[in-house]
């Protein structure tokens, strides 16, 4: 018979199959850790590489956002420059203007011609008139 202090030889081989299997499970475990632990090593390099590439991105951006606000404004002050020149609405409707303004200008040119004409002819006949009524008094005297 064995003492109560030592454990019966079936208790012992449980209690040994218990150990095996929890050895198998930590051995599993750190394994699964290793395999974890590179596959974080390489998604940190991963991360740094995507990092140092956004990094290079927005450089970029920057640069390419600098370089519109100089076309930008170049573009505005050339749009200042030109007048109308590509805008046709605006074109357009200057030249229509330009045109009427030349219309009017020959209509006044025009109507000045006329009343000198019509002023030479009033002068034309008032001399006629008065030259024809000293006749008319005489004649009728």
């Amino acid at each position: 018979a064995v003492c109560n202090c030592c454990y019966s030889s079936q208790e012992v081989i449980k209690m040994r199959k218990k150990i095996e299997s929890s050895l198998q499970m930590l051995a599993h475990v750190k394994e699964k850790l290793a395999f974890i632990l590179e596959g974080n090593t390489f998604q940190t390099e991963e991360l740094k590489s995507v990092e140092e590439h956004v990094k290079e991105k927005r450089n970029r951006l920057n640069h390419v956002k600098h370089i519109r606000d100089a076309l930008r404004f170049e573009n505005t002050r050339l749009r200042q420059q030109s007048g109308l020149l590509g805008r046709e609405p605006l074109l357009r409707d200057f030249e229509l203007k330009q045109d009427r303004a030349s219309e009017l200008r020959q209509r006044i040119e025009d109507l000045r011609q006329l009343q000198m004409d019509l002023t030479a002819q009033c002068h034309i006949l008032r001399q006629k008139v008065e030259q024809s009524q000293p006749l008319a008094s005489a004649t009728f005297a």
